[in-house]
């Protein structure tokens, strides 16, 4: 799926096409017309180009039948834009809230699904951050990149904030990643880390390429694995006493785990670095390092388990 997202354009007068095909001309420069202003500019820009804009929430709405509502289940939420715009934010397109929390006055990040000039009626979609203190800025520039890495096979470095579990099992599906503030989903099944605490995990680094982007939900689904593995693939084989590299996935209080070529799991023990504290390692995690391997474990298979590692000029 391909999005149209970019920052923009500088025009004050657009051209929007409606549900009903009707060319409709927004001319947001005209002083004494009913679209003047940076708001509605805004809107225009993004319903056309995918501009991630400002949105608070101002209320729930509710499904009604001649003005008055038919059930106390609400159907989204209205969200100002700028101080008068109001814009309608169905349940689907929204962040996962509880129904019966008052979202009032949450700083959201929205794009305009939808926006017909002759009713005056918007739709949006909202783009989940971590926090509601994201720099719009830094928003878009995001959005931006993580298209241009999906449409050509690039990659995005994220960090690990928290786990997604499922529903009724209880168990992890995957996990939450950051991206210069902009949320984005890992699964499980699309990593190599360990069922470990996710405790341990938060500020973990990662690379990843973009495998899907959903337009409707605004969900961002990444994979560890082709990345890592494209990578290794290019690196000198692992041997005990020659120089390789591997890259930092995760590490723990004692040690850091290295997947080297052809998925060869890499150990280097702390003990031998007691300058460098967990934090330094946590900031190395989603990088290459150089390292040569010392010694072999293996199972009871008689099958390599694992090497330990030393570094390279440390």
């Amino acid at each position: 799926m391909i999005l149209n997202w970019g920052t923009g354009l500088k025009n004050k007068q657009f051209e929007i096409i409606n549900n009903e095909g009707m060319i409709c001309h927004v001319d947001t420069a005209k002083k004494d017309g009913q679209f003047y202003g940076e708001a509605w500019a805004d809107i225009c820009e993004s319903k056309l180009t995918g501009k991630v804009l400002d949105g608070i929430i101002d209320r729930h709405q509710f499904k009604t039948m001649r003005g008055i509502r038919t059930n106390d289940t609400p159907t989204g939420y209205i969200v100002k834009i700028g101080e008068e715009i109001e814009a309608f934010l169905p349940w689907r397109c929204a962040a996962r809230r509880n129904p019966e929390q008052d979202c009032s006055g949450i700083r959201i990040a929205v794009i305009i699904d939808n926006f017909d000039p002759m009713s005056k009626t918007v739709v949006a979609k909202e783009l989940r951050t971590v926090s509601a203190d994201f720099v719009n800025e830094k928003i878009n520039e995001t959005v931006e990149l993580i298209g241009q890495a999906f449409n050509n096979k690039k990659y995005v470095k994220g960090t690990i904030i928290d786990e997604t579990i499922k529903n009724g099992s209880g168990s992890r599906a995957g996990y939450i990643v950051s991206i210069n503030g902009l949320e984005a989903f890992l699964p499980c099944s699309l990593t190599f880390f360990p069922n470990d605490d996710i405790n341990h995990l938060r500020g973990h680094h990662i690379l990843a390429s973009v495998k899907d982007i959903d337009p409707d939900k605004m969900d961002i689904i990444l994979s560890m694995q082709i990345p890592y593995r494209k990578i290794i693939a290019e690196l000198p084989p692992a041997a005990i006493g020659k120089e390789t590299k591997g890259i930092l996935t995760w590490v723990t209080l004692y040690n850091g785990y290295v997947l080297l070529p052809n998925e060869t799991l890499g150990v280097i023990p702390f003990y031998r670095y007691p300058q460098k504290n967990i934090q330094h390692w946590k900031d190395q995690t989603g990088t290459i390092i150089g390292c040569i391997p010392y010694k072999e474990k293996f199972t009871g298979e008689n099958t390599l388990e694992s090497l330990k590692l030393r570094l390279i000029n440390t």
